[in-house]
């Protein structure tokens, strides 16, 4: 698929999302996990990306401190606090994502840090995790003013080179940093930032999927699982 038909694509399903105007339940089968879902929130309930994306970090967060970047609903953060993780905490930019994933974490009483900021910045400097993920946006061609598209959209990959270049500062010493990312999602000026900043790339996990649940017809994604390690 072009990139023009992939932000056709993209677009479309989240012109679906943008319709919801009220918080509404939805069950993941594959997790067996219920989120609330509230409005101008990235939605799990469209995308397939969300689900594998919590699926595959559960075995690698089991007895860690898991922070996870860029929250929206919770879905990913939620599902590790209830299978394994010692403690979670959350930071996402969007303020709605941010309330939506606090109404999860109490849903399914866990406690944990939610922070709204953006990539670290509403951290303290005391703040560190054994894992640090993120379901990244996939695209940099463009900075859109909607809060939610925000979700889709990282301009030039600026966030990307933040989460980065300063997870150090929130990692344990043995820390782990992650990042859910695809085939549309420009891989070589990924691993051109993990270079810059005297990191390697590997990846822990792929699967072919479609883009959207509502869709099998378009092209499909290459999900992919990345671990971002510190050259010697």
């Amino acid at each position: 698929m072009d990139r023009i038909n992939w932000f056709k694509e993209l677009y479309k399903v989240y012109d679906n999302i943008s319709q919801h105007t009220k918080p509404y339940e939805w069950t993941s089968d594959r997790l067996g996990l219920q989120i609330t879902i509230h409005p101008s929130v990235f939605s799990p309930a469209y995308f397939t990306d969300s689900e594998w994306y919590a699926e595959k970090t559960q075995s690698l967060a089991s007895g860690k401190s898991v922070l996870e970047v860029g929250s929206g609903t919770g879905l990913v953060i939620v599902h590790l606090g209830r299978n394994g993780a010692s403690s979670v905490a959350a930071t996402d930019i969007n303020p709605a994502a941010v309330a939506n994933t606090r109404h999860n974490f109490d849903k399914y009483r866990l406690a944990g840090k939610v922070v709204e900021g953006d990539i670290y910045s509403g951290l303290s400097e005391s703040d560190q995790y054994d894992i640090i993920f993120w379901n990244h946006p996939f695209n940099l061609e463009y900075k859109p003013d909607e809060v939610l598209l925000r979700a889709a959209f990282d301009h030039n990959f600026d966030g990307l080179s933040t989460y980065i270049s300063e997870s150090s500062k929130h990692l344990t010493s043995k820390g782990r940093l992650l990042l859910g990312s695809a085939n549309y999602a420009h891989p070589e000026v990924i691993e051109k930032i993990a270079d810059k900043h005297g990191y390697g790339i590997e990846v822990l996990f792929s699967e072919v999927l479609p883009l959207s649940f509502q869709d099998d017809s378009v092209d499909k994604l290459e999900l992919k699982l990345y671990e971002f390690r510190r050259k010697q």
